[in-house]
């Protein structure tokens, strides 16, 4: 083998070393995209986790509220 052919093996190999390089990193983006594409689905469950929390608590409120107007009521009926 000349020395221009090994010049060139040494260059194919180093361009071929830096292509996969570039590859693994290309690889390790999209996983950190589809991470943070993750974990904005992770923080917009955990509104809604969140909202239905708050619903509940609303409903609870508003049993509370139905079972006092009741009582209310039934108290009114019994003074008539």
């Amino acid at each position: 083998m000349g020395l221009n052919e090994g010049i060139h093996d040494t260059i194919s190999g180093e361009i071929y070393v830096q292509t996969e390089d570039i590859r693994e990193c290309a690889v390790t983006t999209a996983k950190l995209k589809d991470d943070a594409v993750t974990a904005a689905k992770l923080s917009e469950c955990a509104l809604a986790t969140a909202g239905i929390a708050n619903c509940a608590v609303t409903t609870s409120k508003l049993k509370n509220s139905a079972v006092t107007t009741s009582k209310i009521a039934d108290a009114a009926i019994g003074t008539t």
